[in-house]
This record gives C-alpha cells, structure tokens and sequence, in this order.
C-alpha cells in the first residue's frame, strides 16, 4: 500500500471557501475516474489544501499527475507523529543511505495549528544526516521534504509537477472543432485546464 500526497493548484486553492469546497470535491471525483479506469483502486483522504490518496501500486502517482487541478504530487514516504525527535530519528533511518556522499537540503514545512518549528526541523534533521553528506540549501543533489499538518508529520523526497488548472466540469460544457492541425487539439488541452468539459466535433478537411 501507498499513500500519494496532492498538491492543489493555485487557481483552486484561491478560491472562496465555498466554491473551494465544490471544486476539490469534482477535483476528487476526476481522481476516482481516472485511477478507476486504470483499474487502480484508491481512498481519498481529503483535506483542506492537501489531498491523500491510498492505493496499492505507486505507479498511481503517474496518472494523478495527468489530472486537471493538480499542481503536484508525491509519493509518501512515512508519517509519523508531528513530534521533532520521532521526525528526525525517522528521517534519519529513511534518508542516510540515499545523501550519504552527495548535497542535500531538508525542506520543512507545516500548516494549521502546529507549534513545532520548521527551522528546529530542518536544523535538526539536517544535523542528524549530515554525516558523510553535505547541506547545500541552494543546490542539492537530494531534496528531503517534511510536511507537518493535523498532528503528523509526513516524508517525501520527490515533488513531481502537475498541469495545475481548474477540475474538469467545474467550466460548463462546450464543443470543440478539431481538425487536422495541432492548433485545434492545443486549444482544446487549453480549454480542459480552464475546466470545461468539451464534445469533440472531428472533421475531415482532406478527403480521404
């Protein structure tokens, strides 16, 4: 079992709290239909700027990433409880054997009501890893990222980026000409990122 971290799109998270909540709830039902018809199944863990997905296979994060609404996403690699030394005796242990002899940076950071500091994180955590590795903040070869929100804690060292926008359907339906050109089909990708839902009209300009 995996757990994928989501990222919500800026042009959603900007939203008024109400149309927020219509949005993320059509970005979910996007998710379920696109992991569904791969035959993945998944459970939603929605929250307020973040989406958790469980699924069996990782390789799920690949077509999350397809999904209109989603800035990024990234495979999780533990929770634990937001506390400093669960977070860095397990950062320690995850993380060791892939920075050791290369530049790294520890990326901490939290939201909500979380009294722990994201510098002690990183500071701390940095410390522990920093045996036979070296702390480059401005150009890593690694990148660890601790995410501290609603009590835990969670660990990922990949962000891979999405196509942002707004959930498909939240834009109405329209009909799109496409032709045999690539500026019809690059209209149309435009349009599904504004969040219409489109009909394809195909026409044949040059005979058979």
């Amino acid at each position: 079992m995996a757990t994928i971290l989501i990222r919500l799109a800026p042009e959603l998270a900007t939203k008024a709290r109400g149309t927020r909540r219509r949005f993320q709830d059509q970005l979910v039902r996007n998710l379920r239909d696109a992991l569904e018809s791969a035959g993945v199944a998944a459970s939603f863990r929605p929250r307020w700027d973040r989406i958790l997905v469980d699924v069996e296979d990782a390789a799920a994060v690949h077509r999350i990433i397809r999904v209109f609404g989603v800035s990024g996403a990234s495979q999780v690699d533990a929770i634990v409880p937001a506390d400093v030394d669960a977070i860095v005796q397990v950062g320690r242990d995850l993380y060791a054997d892939r920075v050791r002899g290369r530049r790294f940076a520890v990326r901490a950071r939290r939201s909500g009501a979380v009294r722990l500091s994201t510098h002690d994180i990183s500071v701390r955590l940095g410390a522990a890893l920093n045996p036979g590795a070296t702390v480059d903040l401005s150009d890593p070869e690694v990148e660890i990222w601790v995410d501290v929100r609603d009590g835990d804690a969670l660990f990922y060292g990949e962000r891979i980026p999405g196509p942002g926008g707004l959930p498909l359907g939240v834009g109405g339906r329209a009909a799109c000409l496409i032709s045999g050109g690539y500026d019809s089909a690059v209209a149309a990708w435009l349009m599904l990122k504004r969040g219409i839902a489109l009909d394809y009209v195909f026409c044949n300009l040059s005979g058979e």
